[in-house]
């Protein structure tokens, strides 16, 4: 991968040649950067709350829906099936 490098007079240039390896240190960096952003952003909300951001309480309650929608989605089936044999 070449980056050309144009100075304000025209008639002068560089040209940057980067390994395959430079390439993928700066894809990874790319990647990588974000992810970390978002954990040091949890660890910090977390540490100013004095709590997880996400207690036992949350995740009680969703499962609590999701034990909702899984008998939602029997009763509709063996509606369904009733339906079908009629």
């Amino acid at each position: 991968m070449n980056i050309i490098i144009v100075s304000k007079r025209h008639d002068e240039s560089r040209t940057l040649q980067l390994s395959s390896s430079f390439k993928h240190l700066i894809l990874g960096i790319l990647f990588a950067l974000p992810m970390a952003m978002g954990f040091v952003g949890y660890w910090i909300a977390e540490r100013v709350s004095g709590e997880l951001a996400l207690g036992n309480d949350a995740t009680k309650a969703w499962q609590n829906d999701l034990d909702q929608q899984r008998q939602e989605l029997e009763n509709l089936k063996l509606q369904k099936d009733r339906d079908i044999s009629s």
